[in-house]
């Protein structure tokens, strides 16, 4: 689990990332960090792409960490048998699906 990630978007930094770890669970490219393929090149354009958008990015990467936990509550087999049948069915999930299921309600 890269801490730093968590932290950085909870201090309101526009996170820049590889992707690595729990970055690809609450990361939305574009949106509350910049994902990035790891090389020189890519993580140069990912810097200046967060530069640009850094005031949204940084925003919604606090938004998410406010509402950020390290997994589904309650009955974690039944919201990944749910997860799986929707990929299966090829249907897009949201992030953050669980918080919607009545079985994983805390």
């Amino acid at each position: 689990t890269p801490n730093c990630a968590l932290e950085a978007m909870c201090c309101g930094c526009a996170y820049v990332s590889t992707k690595t770890g729990n970055v690809l669970e609450f990361g939305v490219n574009g949106y509350n960090c910049v994902i990035t393929d790891g090389d020189d090149e890519s993580i140069f354009n990912g810097v200046v792409d967060a530069r640009e958008s850094v005031e949204v990015i940084a925003n919604n990467g606090v938004g998410t960490m406010v509402d950020w936990n390290y997994g589904p509550p309650g009955n974690r087999a039944l919201y990944y048998f749910w997860l799986f049948e929707q990929i299966l069915e090829k249907k897009w999930v949201a992030p953050f699906s669980y918080r919607r299921m009545p079985f994983c309600r805390s």
